[in-house]
C-alpha cells in the first residue's frame, strides 16, 4: 500500500525461509495480499490455490472468508461484478461484521448501475464502521455517480479528516484528494 512493492515481496521471502514446515505456508497469505493490492487477477489467483492448501492441510477454517474476499476480488478486477458479490456475500456469511465485505459489494452494486442496492450496503458498513475512510469515499463516489455533488463532497470530507495526515502517495487518499478536486472544479 505503500508503494514498496519490492520490499513487500522480500519481507514474505524471508518469512516463508525463516518458518519451518508446515508454517512456511503462511507466506502464501502473504504473496495473495501483495497480489490483491497490485489488482493481479491472475497472480492472487494462483496465490490463492496455497492459501487454501494451508487452510485444507492445517485445519485453518478460519481463515475460509480470505478465500471468500480473495475470490470476490478476483472478480471484480475482471470486471464480474455479480460473481464478485456472489462471493463477497459467502465472506459475509462467515463473518457478519466484516466492514470491508459490505463496502466491496457496495462498490460492485455501483459499478453495476444498482444505485439502491450499493447505497444500502455501504450505509451497512458505516453502521459498524462510522467514519471508515474507504467506505466514505465509496459513498462520494456513489453520490457522484449518481449526480449528488453535495452529498459526495461532504462524504469526501469525511474520507480526508480522516486521512488529513495521509503521505502524499498514499493512494487512497490521493484518489479522494483527486475527485474532491474534480468535483469542487
Amino acid at each position: 500500500m505503500a508503494g514498496q512493492e519490492d520490499v513487500a515481496f522480500q519481507t514474505v521471502e524471508k518469512l516463508e525461509s525463516e518458518l519451518q514446515p508446515p508454517y512456511n505456508m503462511f507466506a502464501s497469505f502473504g504473496y495473495m495480499s501483495i497480489y490483491l493490492e497490485l489488482e493481479d487477477a491472475d497472480k492472487t489467483e494462483e496465490a490463492l490455490k496455497g492459501v487454501e492448501s494451508a487452510i485444507e492441510t492445517l485445519k485453518w477454517e478460519i481463515y475460509r472468508p480470505v478465500v471468500f474476499f480473495a475470490q470476490g476480488r478476483i472478480h471484480e478486477f475482471r470486471g464480474e461484478y455479480k460473481e464478485a458479490i456472489s462471493d463477497f456475500q459467502k465472506q459475509l456469511e462467515l463473518s457478519p461484521t466484516n466492514v470491508s465485505a459490505y463496502r466491496f459489494i457496495g462498490r460492485c452494486y455501483r459499478k453495476l448501475k444498482d444505485y439502491d442496492e450499493a447505497a444500502e450496503y455501504l450505509q451497512r458498513s458505516l453502521k459498524i464502521h462510522p467514519f471508515g475512510p474507504s467506505t466514505n469515499y465509496e459513498l462520494a463516489l456513489l453520490y457522484s455517480d449518481m449526480g449528488e455533488t453535495e452529498k459526495a463532497l461532504e462524504h469526501l470530507q469525511a474520507t480526508l479528516d480522516v486521512w488529513k495526515n495521509a503521505d502524499p502517495e498514499y493512494k487512497p487518499a490521493k484518489l479522494a484528494r483527486e475527485k474532491l478536486a474534480e468535483l469542487q472544479s
